[in-house]
């Protein structure tokens, strides 16, 4: 079983805050970094827009709990055939 390394984890706790990040813009139109390093809290966006910023929000969420089994194949290494059921 093959584990991330150092850089995908930072790479993809970036990802995780830069998307939940957008999810809090999207719900409560709040902007925690612009919070957290200076700039403008509040931004106006469409409903759309809004939209689309909690979908990437709840994305980061669920990347959260996949955190712990990014590095398993569970495969190890054997291709599957076509027709061949995925182990469960």
């Amino acid at each position: 079983m093959k584990r991330l390394g150092g850089m995908s984890v930072v790479l993809l706790a970036v990802a995780i805050v830069g998307a939940i990040n957008w999810g809090l813009v999207g719900l409560f139109n709040w902007n925690l970094l612009a919070a957290l390093f200076g700039g403008a809290v509040r931004t106006d966006v469409g409903a759309f827009t809004r939209a689309v910023y909690v979908v990437i929000g709840l994305a980061g969420v669920a990347l959260i709990g996949w955190l712990p089994r990014l590095g398993e194949h569970p495969f190890e290494g054997k291709p599957r055939t076509p027709g061949e059921a995925r182990p469960s």
